[in-house]
């Protein structure tokens, strides 16, 4: 092979490539270079929603998890504390096996502390619910009993006119019966009839000294030391209680909010309310101090809202969100305690 023929040889290899075959070679590294990226995208792992399956099992446990604690206060300490726990759990899971069995235990909690009207509510709520649930039975003899004994409890006016007609003759015929008289006061007070019910205590004890120690009396008539007197009416104890406590937390609520944009995990716990004066004096250095628990008394978060000054009947909203916490589910319970300077 001579020079001349090896340098056309070479030449042609250095030979440009024709334009057309050229935008046919960019084109395919394009594509290549795309389905390398979308390759890339394919491969990130897209977040995992719950099914509804699963988040129907977690609210059956996460509510009878509060049912049980509830249970625990109605049979052994304070069926009060209970009532708003289960009402809570009713709102925050409906439809769930477990806002039924609230309902039961929410009778129950009633039925100990002698609201007989709620109770039967509640029982019978279940029973139409769930009218082979466990506690069916239980409900149905319930209501009977109930209803007879809160018919017994409070009678109709007309029922109560006929028996204080009754008792004041009885009274009349026997005038120093003293159990008759205890009773005739009794009827007056049911019926709401306080002045004279109050009069018929007084008396009483003007005739009977020893009477004033008694614990009927005591609740009903409070007797001064110039031998004035006053009627420890309904409205009366509750003025009084609103001056000794005149700061009170209503409406309060906790829940679950804030999702996170691609794991659509919650991320707060928010609790709101109000605050109430409900007192005739103004109160100064309003504050809510709000906590939230795990299970039991375990603390997971406070924080404190200012509220400053409140008049007479005002009440102001407040908000607190947390997120200072491992897990969002571990948020069992909250507390709201209202506090002002003296």
């Amino acid at each position: 092979m001579t020079l001349e023929q090896s340098f056309r040889i070479g030449e042609s290899a250095f030979r440009p490539v024709p334009r057309g075959l050229c935008h046919i070679v960019i084109i395919c590294l394009m594509v290549a270079v795309g389905a390398g990226c979308s390759t890339i995208h394919a491969t990130r792992p897209a977040p995992v929603m719950p099914s509804r399956e699963s988040s129907r099992i977690y609210d059956n446990h996460a509510a009878g998890q509060e049912i049980e604690e509830a249970r625990i206060l109605i049979e052994t300490s304070d069926p009060s504390e209970a009532i708003p726990r289960l009402l809570n759990t009713i709102q925050k899971f409906p439809g769930t096996d477990s806002s039924l069995e609230a309902r039961y235990w929410l009778g129950m909690a009633y039925y100990k502390i002698g609201g007989f009207r709620d109770a039967v509510g509640m029982f019978s709520d279940y029973a139409r619910l769930r009218p082979k649930g466990e506690h069916a039975a239980q409900c149905t003899e319930l209501i009977a009993r109930l209803t007879e004994e809160s018919n017994a409890k409070y009678p109709t006016l007309e029922q109560l006119d006929e028996q204080i007609k009754k008792a004041t003759e009885e009274v009349a015929a026997k005038p120093d019966d003293v159990q008759l008289e205890m009773d005739l006061a009794e009827l007056l007070w049911k019926r709401g009839d306080y002045p004279k019910a109050g009069a018929v205590y007084a008396a009483l004890v003007a005739k009977h000294a020893e009477y004033a120690n008694d614990g009927t009396v005591k609740e009903r008539i409070e007797f001064g030391a110039n031998g004035q007197y006053v009627l420890l009416t309904p409205v009366e104890m509750l003025r009084r209680r609103d001056a000794a406590d005149p700061l009170v937390v209503i409406n309060s609520s906790g829940f679950k909010s804030g999702r996170d944009l691609f794991t659509r995990e919650q991320r707060f716990y928010s609790v709101s309310g109000q605050i109430l004066n409900r007192s005739d004096n103004a109160l100064n250095g309003v504050q809510v101090i709000v906590t939230i628990y795990a299970f039991g008394t375990a603390v997971l978060d406070t924080s404190t809202v200012s509220v400053g000054q409140l008049r007479p009947g005002e009440k102001r909203p407040f908000s607190v969100r947390f997120n200072n916490f491992d897990n969002i589910e571990n948020v069992n319970r909250f507390e709201c305690i209202g506090t002002f300077q003296r």
